[in-house]
């Protein structure tokens, strides 16, 4: 059976509440339940890696701009000329932290911490100053785009029950805008099962999709 693109979730949703004149108000609320998980958890699937940012001598940050889809790091290292690798491990207390710490920017040489500047898209290094240019090694979890209606969500075709789990979610949200409360409640009881379970599995980073050749099943 074919998994269901953005449309199919919607229209499912809208027929199981009897209302087939919301489709738009339904797919930006998908939209909504797909941003809140996607941005609340780590998804293998959706992690990229970069190297075309660099340290530079004297500059206290390093802007990740250019990363257009870019949501939040998963691990940054440091590559010098030989190719080795040094992680750089995010400091604890964030930008508060590191902004009281009258300290900073008195060490020059390679850093091993940074923090996350999300207003100004930096990584600034926390412990040193960088000497040289170097480039960084970022893997990153995306900020996935919005889904269009014949779009299928990633966390449908890489997860388990991830279908499920859209369904029933928008289906509360659609139980709560039409004012049936009762309804919605039992709606809701079923999303936040489906989530447990989608939550426990994620980093299985299974692909829903069925292999061309079933003989797996019976090596």
């Amino acid at each position: 059976m074919a998994l269901y693109t953005a449309e199919g979730i919607v229209d499912q949703a809208m027929a199981m509440v009897g209302n087939t004149r919301i489709e738009t108000w339904g797919l930006s609320q998908l939209n909504r339940i797909l941003r809140r998980v996607y941005r609340s958890n780590d998804w293998p699937f959706l992690l990229k890696n970069d190297t075309s940012l660099a340290t530079a001598a004297s500059t206290a940050y390093t802007s990740y701009s250019s990363i257009t889809d870019f949501w939040k790091p998963r691990l940054v290292q440091i590559q010098d000329s030989s190719s080795n690798l040094f992680t750089i491990e995010p400091i604890q207390g964030g930008l508060a932290k590191y902004f009281s710490d009258t300290s900073r920017l008195l060490t020059t040489g390679r850093p091993y911490k940074y923090v996350l500047d999300r207003a100004n898209s930096y990584l600034r290094w926390a412990d040193s100053i960088p000497t040289a240019v170097e480039t960084i090694n970022l893997t990153y979890q995306i900020d996935e785009d919005d889904e269009a209606l014949t779009d299928t969500p990633k966390l449908v075709t890489h997860t388990k029950n991830g279908e499920m789990y859209l369904l029933w979610s928008l289906l509360r949200d659609m139980r709560l805008y039409l004012g049936e409360v009762n309804e919605a409640a039992i709606a809701s009881k079923m999303a936040s099962q489906l989530e447990d379970e989608l939550l426990s599995e994620r980093l299985e980073d299974t692909d829903a999709l069925e292999p061309e050749n079933r003989n797996d099943l019976y090596v």
